[in-house]
């Protein structure tokens, strides 16, 4: 799915923090790799391995990472999924999704947008009229509304994904953004954010996004010192975090 752009809005994603992080990250990366390939190279092994790559399920004790589905808005990590990723119903609940209305797939498109954000909204919204449990659609139908500027359009269509998948984060997170940065309900986006970071405490990057929102719109830099520590604590290997609370003091 593509990520809404917002004029005039600030590149920051993760420049609130020090790259210098991502740098160790990817420097470890290839040392790991360099390893593995001397190791499979000389020592031959008879134990087979599973793609999982055609796989991204919950359980209730294990979650996926949405780290490696990322693709980031302008503003604040608003997060689509990858093509062909699906994620089971854990922990919804089927009476609610039952009664729940589905939100509008008939709203109207706001006028001066591209043809391709129209089709693509068509697209997805003809989609969800066969399947309106498709979670990975509603995602998407919410980032091309919120691109065309139809807020409570993408708020309805993320908050249905909340219904749908209420043990994943990925939807919290975009409402949390969408209220955060565009809705100016404050209050709503923190909630979100915590929502976020409660169904998925070991997702390092929930905490980093709500500690941008502390520091860029509450201003409340002691807010963000301490959803950062609150993240190490439940992420106690993590050398990441504890580079980026570094920087968060220094601010």
């Amino acid at each position: 799915m593509e990520q809404e752009n917002l004029q005039n809005a600030p590149e920051k994603e993760f420049n609130m923090v020090s790259r210098k992080p991502i740098y160790i990250f990817l420097l470890i990366l290839v040392v790991l790799i360099a390893g593995y390939y001397l190791y499979s190279s000389f020592y031959k092994t008879n134990i087979s391995t599973v793609d999982d790559s055609s796989k991204n399920v919950l359980d209730e004790n294990k979650t996926t990472s949405t780290l490696e589905n990322t693709n980031v808005d302008k503003k604040i990590g608003e997060i689509t999924l990858k093509e062909g990723k699906s994620y089971e119903y854990v922990g919804a609940d089927k009476e609610l999704i039952k009664n729940t209305p589905i939100p509008d797939l008939n709203r109207k498109i706001p006028t001066g947008v591209s043809e391709d954000i129209k089709k693509n909204i068509t697209s997805l919204s003809n989609s969800l009229k066969i399947n309106s449990g498709d979670f990975d659609s509603w995602i998407g139908l919410g980032s091309y509304r919120k691109t065309t500027g139809d807020y409570e359009g993408a708020k309805l269509a993320w908050e249905y994904a909340n219904i749908l998948r209420p043990r994943f984060s990925l939807s919290f997170l975009n409402l949390g953004n969408l209220f955060g940065y565009y809705l100016k309900d404050l209050k709503k986006a923190e909630s979100n954010f915590l929502k976020a970071i409660e169904v998925e405490p070991t997702e390092t990057y929930s905490y980093v996004v709500l500690a941008n929102f502390y520091v860029e719109v509450l201003n409340d830099k002691d807010k963000a010192i301490a959803i950062i520590k609150e993240g190490i604590k439940n992420n106690q290997k993590v050398e990441e975090l504890k580079q980026i609370l570094i920087e968060f003091e220094k601010k």
